[in-house]
């Protein structure tokens, strides 16, 4: 309390007693033992002198948030001086908000909290998935039937599960109303077993949210659990990876499930034409979404499944024309960026200007750090064992219950357009983004669930599946 009381004065003499047009940055470095032992790692910036308000940067462009990278640009920018230092930080303003002390004190209780039971929400979440995927596959590989209580239980956990993204991007506005979106996916599912509808539903509600949240500034997913750690400094605006993934994974499975055969149709393919295209730039653009690799993974998906909709086979020449189209969606966005003053230029214009500069040795250094990281994550992140989990189910599921692809690709071809979509929108993400390896778990939850559902709905109709199909092909 005495140190407290002092800190006050000192800064009180320091805003009667200093000259005029001047400005004081007082800076804490660290946030001192026990407050890091407890879990609160921002500390405080004040600034005297330069108007009331938050401070904030192009590096964050969150009011109230500065990075320690930020401090030495916005120091040379108050002296006037030009400079052609690479800094990766961007000097700091001062934003005006409404209440601004009491606006910071709750946004830093909510960032504190939020990282501190983060990472052991998600656990129980994946571990959750993994249990999930697990007891599917001890269903489905023994020859007994399915009771009907069982396939229905294990069908609606399914879609519960796919519905915490959407429950978790609302966190902050209301835990009932998260909880209330899964309550609800619980009970509707149970009461109407239609698991291919109730995919659709939720994937199209999911991507619809996700998009309104990045066009409107990403604040849902700025205080989620599924959005990004501000305080371990990874990124603070845009779509990050782990939502990245959803939205690209629920926009595919939205689109193939519930625009059906209409897919096909030529009004059909310039409407989705046009929706993937309006997603690739909120996933990607410098002012919205900010994610290049996410911009990349989308172009492949959405390419994939659009194709699949029209009935074309995809060559090598087809997977260049992909490729480029990805090039060439890097380039705009790039170009754009850089039309912006340096002071406000997202990792776009930085990489760019880092590629003038360095030359083709910034392009080795990017690529190996985004290869590192990914290396990392598999051995350690709880991510990689949802991945392994997931790829496991869905590769079982292609021996149990027999012949269930072909039956499928018949019965259901537009599911199976859209799970090869996503699969195809996973490997994207897994090899153009730094954390790919979580960018492919979010997304390819959304192809896994209704493969395995419907696997577990083949063998609960049917205890040969082969009679199932041969029974059919008769019927046709």
């Amino acid at each position: 309390a005495v140190m407290a009381a002092e800190a006050r004065r000192f800064v009180w003499d320091l805003a009667l007693q200093k000259p005029e047009d001047t400005v004081v940055l007082i800076i804490s470095p660290h946030p001192g033992e026990s407050a890091a032992s407890a879990g609160r790692w921002l500390t405080p910036v004040l600034c005297l002198g330069w108007g009331e308000g938050l401070l904030t940067s192009a590096t964050t462009r969150w009011p109230g948030i500065i990075t320690n990278m930020d401090v030495a640009p916005t120091i040379l920018a108050l002296l006037g001086i030009h400079h052609n230092q690479p800094f990766i930080g961007r000097e700091a303003w001062v934003e005006e908000v409404p209440g601004a002390p009491a606006a910071l004190a709750s946004m830093v209780e909510k960032i504190e909290a939020l990282s501190r039971w983060r990472g052991g929400l998600l656990r129980l979440v994946v571990t959750a998935q993994i249990v999930l995927y697990g007891a599917v596959l001890a269903v489905l590989i023994p020859t007994a039937p399915i009771p009907g209580w069982g396939w229905r239980l294990l069908q609606t956990v399914l879609l519960a599960l796919l519905a915490v993204p959407l429950a978790l991007l609302v966190w902050d506005v209301s835990v009932l109303l998260s909880g209330g979106i899964v309550l609800a996916v619980v009970l509707l599912s149970w009461k109407y077993p239609h698991p291919l509808l109730w995919s659709g539903v939720l994937s199209v509600v999911t991507a619809g949210a996700l998009a309104a949240d990045t066009a409107a500034g990403s604040w849902l997913m700025r205080y989620s659990p599924l959005g990004y750690d501000s305080v371990g400094g990874a990124r603070f605006y845009g779509i990050g990876n782990e939502y990245m993934g959803v939205l690209v994974g629920a926009s595919i499975m939205a689109w193939a499930l519930l625009a059906g055969k209409a897919a096909a149709s030529r009004a059909g393919q310039l409407v989705g034409l046009v929706l993937f295209a309006g997603l690739v730039v909120l996933i990607g653009a410098p002012s919205l979404g900010t994610n290049a690799g996410g911009a990349v993974s989308a172009v492949c998906g959405f390419a994939a499944v659009w194709l699949a909709c029209r009935q074309r086979r995809v060559g090598w020449l087809g997977v260049v024309l992909v490729l480029l189209c990805a090039v060439l969606v890097l380039g705009v966005f790039t170009l754009l960026d850089q039309a912006n003053p340096p002071a406000e230029q997202s990792h776009f214009g930085q990489t760019a200007e880092l590629l003038r500069r360095d030359g083709l040795g910034a392009i080795f250094l990017i690529v190996r750090r985004k290869l590192e990281m990914n290396l990392r994550l598999l051995r350690f992140s709880i991510w990689s064992k949802a991945l392994i989990v997931t790829l496991t189910a869905m590769a079982a599921s292609f021996i149990w219950p027999s012949r269930f692809i072909a039956w499928l690709r018949k019965n259901h071809p537009q599911a199976a357009k859209g799970i090869s979509g996503v699969v195809v929108g996973a490997v994207a993400a897994l090899i153009f983004n730094d954390s790919g390896v979580v960018a492919a778990a979010t997304c390819i939850s959304f192809g896994s669930t209704p493969l395995l559902l419907m696997a577990l709905k083949l063998k609960h109709d049917l205890a040969a599946p082969e009679a199932h199909i041969e029974d059919d092909a008769h019927r046709d």
